[in-house]
């Protein structure tokens, strides 16, 4: 959006940062050698397949200008991706049970691959292909990603290893932001694209000495594609996995609407550049990566993973409306909207441990898959709603009340879903 050379020293900040605290929380004495290799192999794979979705809108202006269209069609590129990644989670699960974990990794970053060195021959024939198996490939490694965590971490420290594994989507955030424009404006904007693909096929390569050892428990008779909508009613009706589906939905509106309004807001209604603007994106990125991380803790600290979204969902309530009816001054709003990030980009690790946790015995990837096609879904309606209130609203920064409303909902849902936990024991 506006990542160019000139925020590479800013942005080299916010990078080595994150590299400490994921680095840091895999050298913890208390951290098994074979739980942080699954943890940092899981985070490559998620920040690989994630940045891969997020070069194309990185260098939109170039890329749009070089193909010689407007660069709003990005967005039909963003949504043709998560399109079918949400239809790709309904079977995702069964792709981990068939094929095993590594193989279906080595499969989402090869998709990757091949997605972006389909966009980068200039088509635009080619770009929607590419965008599809890009969309294909990150649609498969949660579940993945939750079968072999849930398989090898200790139930005392889930959370926190769901959530440290999380971290992968804003690192692929700000990998994007950071390399992409500037390697776009030195080379070519097609140079991001293959150097993106080829590390992605170099990661795939390198997983083939895992497989036989993390793989052991693949079933290869097992369906792909046989009656999904059965596995669906089977996931929905276990009480707390439908209450995690609505949680998911309306923190994954939450989400999205922060990320993608991120910069209009602090443009059209604080009137800050659209290069400080981006720098505040990057900002809030990284307290995406630390809130992940210190979200996790916390549910391990307190052993209460629902109260824990629970409690994400008030602090949302509490900064969305701070926004919205105090914070008048663009200081103000960055520190607001940077305490945003920590908690409504760091939801995600805590949700995925619970669908683990509370998935029938041996369905786990299956459960996460199913559970995160529904998710996603928030990511369609949530900023289509938020773009047509905001002008009915007064700005973007009222519109925010709309996320208030909706992380306000999650949390009796949450609630619910505890509630429901208990019962079931």
């Amino acid at each position: 959006m506006s990542c160019g050379c000139s925020r590479t020293r800013d942005g080299g900040g916010a990078r080595d940062l994150c590299a400490r605290i994921f680095v840091r929380a895999l050298t913890n004495p208390r951290f098994g050698a074979r739980t942080a290799l699954i943890v940092a192999a899981a985070t490559a794979v998620q920040a690989l397949v994630s940045m891969a979705t997020m070069i194309l809108p990185a260098i939109a202006p170039r890329a749009a200008a070089s193909l010689g269209v407007p660069s709003a069609l990005i967005g039909f590129q963003v949504s043709l991706m998560y399109a079918f990644a949400t239809a790709i989670s309904l079977v995702s699960g069964r792709f981990v049970r068939r094929f095993g974990p590594v193989r279906t990794n080595q499969i989402a970053l090869l998709l990757a691959a091949a997605g972006l060195t389909l966009s980068a021959t200039a088509s635009l024939a080619m770009i929607a292909v590419g965008s599809i198996l890009m969309g294909i490939g990150y649609g498969l490694p949660n579940p993945a990603a939750s079968h072999l965590l849930m398989r090898f971490t200790p139930a005392h420290r889930r959370n926190f290893v769901f959530s440290l594994k999380q971290t992968g989507v804003p690192l692929g955030g700000v990998l994007a932001g950071l390399t992409a424009p500037a390697l776009a404006e030195l080379v070519d904007w097609r140079a991001p694209l293959l150097a993106t693909a080829l590390a992605a096929a170099s990661i795939a390569l390198v997983f083939a000495f895992a497989r036989a050892r993390w793989d052991d428990d693949r079933d290869a008779s097992h369906a792909l594609f046989r009656a999904p909508l059965e596995g669906i009613w089977s996931m929905l009706a276990v009480a707390p996995l439908r209450h995690l589906c609505a949680i998911g939905f309306l923190l994954a509106a939450v989400q999205v609407c922060l990320v993608t309004f991120l910069v209009v807001l602090l443009v059209e209604d604080y009137g800050l550049s659209i290069v400080m603007a981006g720098m505040v994106l990057g900002l809030v990125q990284v307290a995406g990566v630390i809130g992940r991380v210190g979200w996790g803790l916390a549910a391990d600290a307190t052993h209460q993973g629902l109260r824990t979204l629970l409690a994400i969902g008030v602090v949302i309530v509490a900064l969305a409306l701070v926004l919205a009816f105090a914070a008048r001054s663009a200081s103000l709003a960055v520190v607001v909207l940077t305490l945003l990030g920590a908690t409504a980009i760091g939801w995600n690790g805590v949700f995925l441990a619970e669908t683990a946790r509370l998935a029938p015995a041996g369905r786990v990837g299956e459960a996460t898959g199913i559970i995160l096609s529904l998710t996603y879904l928030g990511v369609f309606v949530g900023p289509a709603l938020f773009g047509m209130a905001a002008p009915l609203l007064g700005g973007y920064r009222s519109a925010f009340l709309l996320l208030a409303l909706a992380a306000a909902v999650a949390s009796v849902f949450a609630s619910i879903a505890r509630r429901s936990a208990e019962r079931i024991g």
